[in-house]
């Protein structure tokens, strides 16, 4: 977590100061511009953690892990100073966005996992 943290923290803010120094956007501008990855987590929270439910948290990580770091490589290999937000940004942070959802999802799971470890008595966990 402390390296997606690092990771997703550097993505916002190296966004932010590329969309406002390279492509001369106002802050306003940039925000609604890095928008549509927040947006799409708070859209797939309820269907992400439904289907962690099904098929567990390991494989939805582990493609949302891909998702960051295909956004990251699209960052790096298409951005430059012409302007093109719908090929050069936007998709980066679709995919970006996704990923997040699937951290967001494991992370709710180990801290649930965590707080019956340490609240529970031995005697007092049954399995399900």
């Amino acid at each position: 977590m402390l390296v997606f943290g690092f990771a997703f923290s550097s993505m916002f803010f190296g966004s932010i100061l590329f969309l406002t120094n390279v492509w001369e956007w106002s802050i306003l501008e940039a925000g609604l511009g890095i928008a549509p990855g927040p947006a799409l987590v708070a859209l797939l929270a309820p269907r992400m953690g439904k289907l962690a439910g099904v098929i567990g948290q390991r494989p939805i990580i582990a493609v949302g892990g891909l998702f960051y770091a295909a956004g990251g490589l699209w960052r790096v290999v298409l951005l430059g100073p012409d302007v093109n937000y719908w090929f050069d940004y936007f998709p980066s942070m679709v995919l970006t966005g996704a990923a997040l959802q699937a951290v967001r999802q494991f992370g709710g799971t180990f801290g649930v996992a965590i707080t019956v470890a340490l609240l529970a008595s031995p005697g007092e966990v049954s399995p399900l």
